[in-house]
């Protein structure tokens, strides 16, 4: 018998990015997806239509002020604003974080005295401390400024990088709810003497209502717990006119729940997970009012209940609950009375993460998109994350969800522009190029080739049409310049390159541009991505300002046969255009053959076999490294 080995391994976790690099790649736009995403419709019950509002995002939470303003959170320290549907360029805040797996800034909501006060709170993983914490902050108009913290209330340190919790929101008393998960030590959920696993309530001012359930039998900040026994509530929702508490707890091996929130109980983690069957249950005990097992979904996600001032969803949806999974990528609706989920409402979302019902009835919808897959590298960081708003559109027209963008082009490349909309099939397109129909263009992506300076400032939208009306887009401009994208010439790794467990493998570079000469480094921008057949999980988080670097691949092995790191540079010169190339490094391989003694003998099952060549690979893979 012979059995095909190899030995690889998935990279080291490295440091997260600060936010200038953050900054960097956003202005490289490295990342195509948020443009292939135009061809990534959600599917949604007829009558309604999903816009794009904003991208390019790296979301955790969303809220609404009193005016209006959209208020998001992304989880390397920003808070970004959405004013009439327009994201401001500038950041509202930007706070130093532990951006790190699940880590980072995971919570925020506003003051029901917002308009007097300017106050926001946000819920955050302080960087080198190992604990999160909740802040007030001030606002000045559009912006807040870093000094203006107000530190409220430390939670007690975690021993892991994940269930951080982080959801928040003011009840109809003006107190501020605080959800917070067990930091990765379950057994802190029921532990009274820790605000890990819990809910808790406090002012405003961060003093402690003396009405919370155990005043009388704890001390200083524990008297904030206002329930208990939760493994990581990332999001919940109150419920105007009701005040009901609703959480999403995300489960472990088995269950996911929504629970109603109620003063003093316990919801049983990590004593029970989902609704009881027979066992043993703590004192105060509560039930998921709803509670699904993982051949539904995986994470629990998102939180909103539908009772806007305009009701302009139908009327069975008024009062819902409505909840999403992070890895099944759809929205359902729950009765909050019967407990029950009635419908179905989205499917195809990209790793939602939020939901906001807005008072003229919009829901508004964040994905997180990233790479997905749920390694520590694939929850640290997103860069094609958006924000969507859901509305009715009941006639079936044409409604556009994600206009042409407008692009930057070397003389003689082809121009590609692409929109996505909804409505009644068939769909008809016709591109226009300044007003006049372009002939042949009835397809959603237009491929203009060879394009000359003659073309610049050229305008260029699409008229969509079916049986109902008609939709004119947003107008693109494509710019043509003279000038040459930068060329790259690798030094290292080169074409034949490979790696062994545990190596350490380098990169190199040279960017040369014909109107500038050399880039200076500051123009480079690195990652990588560890190819596993047909997906890929990152292994590199982005690197920028350097020419040359290099990783460390982990020793433990990998026993996959078809693996690979994927090398990228990115360069961009002084007027915006860029290049990109990449270089694969695939693993050194080896073949081993298994004999019996005697000889013939059946190793039995597959499992017994497989351990076999998993402890085979461990000891190849340990010489390997020596």
């Amino acid at each position: 018998m012979r059995v095909k080995l190899i030995t690889s391994a998935i990279l080291a976790p490295m440091s997260g990015i600060n936010n200038l690099k953050v900054k960097i790649m956003r202005l490289t736009c490295f990342l195509l997806a948020c443009f292939m995403a135009t061809h990534l419709l959600a599917q949604l019950p007829q009558g309604f239509v999903r816009s794009r509002v904003a991208t390019n995002l790296d979301p955790t939470k969303i809220t609404l002020a009193p005016d209006g303003r959209i208020f998001m959170t992304e989880k390397y320290g920003a808070v970004r604003v959405v004013v009439n549907g327009q994201l401001l360029e500038k950041p509202f805040l930007e706070i130093e974080v532990d951006n790190y797996n699940e880590r980072g800034l995971c919570g925020i909501a506003i003051d029901p005295n917002f308009a007097e006060n300017g106050f926001i709170y946000l819920f955050y993983t302080v960087e080198g401390e190992n604990h999160n914490r909740v802040s007030r902050f001030t606002a000045q108009g559009n912006q807040a400024s870093a000094s203006s913290e107000r530190i409220l209330l430390e939670i007690d340190p975690m021993i892991g990088t994940v269930h951080n919790g982080g959801g928040m929101a003011f009840g109809a008393d003006g107190t501020l709810y605080i959800a917070t998960g067990d930091g990765g030590d379950a057994a802190k959920a029921q532990d009274m003497n820790s605000l890990l696993g819990k809910v808790l309530r406090i002012n405003p001012d961060g003093t402690i209502p003396q009405d919370n359930p155990f005043y009388a039998q704890t001390v200083d900040q524990y008297r904030s717990i206002w329930a208990l026994g939760f493994r990581n509530p990332f999001t919940f929702d109150i419920q105007p006119g009701t005040n009901k508490i609703f959480t999403n707890d995300v489960g472990a091996s088995d269950w996911e729940e929504i629970n109603e929130v109620e003063k003093g109980a316990n919801y049983g983690w990590p004593i029970t997970e989902g609704r009881r069957t027979s066992q043993a249950v703590p004192n105060n005990y509560k039930d998921p009012i709803y509670s699904y097992n993982h051949q539904v979904g995986c994470a629990v996600i998102g939180a909103a209940f539908y009772n806007p001032t305009v009701e302009q969803f139908p009327s069975r949806y008024v009062g819902k609950y409505f909840f999403g999974d992070y890895c099944e990528g759809y929205l359902k609706v729950l009765n909050p009375t019967t407990g029950q989920v009635e419908e179905t409402f989205a499917t195809g979302i990209n790793r939602p993460i939020g939901i906001l019902i807005a008072p003229n009835g919009d829901l508004y919808q964040l994905e997180r998109a990233g790479f997905g897959g749920g390694s520590d590298m694939d929850n640290t960081q997103s860069y094609n994350g958006a924000l969507w708003r859901i509305t009715t559109q009941g006639s079936g027209a044409p409604f556009i969800a994600i206009p042409p963008a407008s692009l930057l082009l070397p003389q003689g490349e082809t121009a590609v522009f692409t929109v996505a909309a909804y409505g009644n099939a068939p769909l008809r397109y016709q591109w226009q190029k300044n007003g006049i129909p372009i002939e042949g263009t009835n397809q959603a992506t237009l491929l203009y080739p060879n394009v000359q300076l003659t073309d610049n400032g050229a305008q260029f939208r699409c008229i969509i049409s079916n049986g109902e009306g008609e939709m004119e887009s947003a107008t693109a401009i494509l710019t043509v310049t003279s000038n040459t994208r930068p060329q790259i010439d690798w030094i290292t790794p080169t074409t034949t390159t490979i790696y062994r467990a545990g190596d350490t493998i380098f990169y190199e570079a040279i960017a040369r541009d014909a109107e500038e000469g050399n880039l200076a480094s500051e123009n480079y921008s690195w990652f990588i991505d560890f190819h596993h057949n047909t997906h890929t999980h990152p292994a590199m988080n982005l690197v920028s300002g350097i020419s040359k670097g290099f990783f460390v691949t982990d020793a433990t092995g990998e026993t996959a046969d078809d693996v690979w790191y994927r090398v990228y540079l990115r360069v961009r010169d002084s007027e915006g255009l860029v290049s990109t190339s990449f270089r694969d490094v695939f693993p050194q391989k080896v073949q081993l053959q298994l004999r019996t003694q005697p000889s013939g003998l059946n190793f039995g099952s597959g499992r017994l076999l497989r351990s076999i060549v998993r402890t085979l690979l461990q000891v190849s893979v340990a010489y390997a490294v020596l």
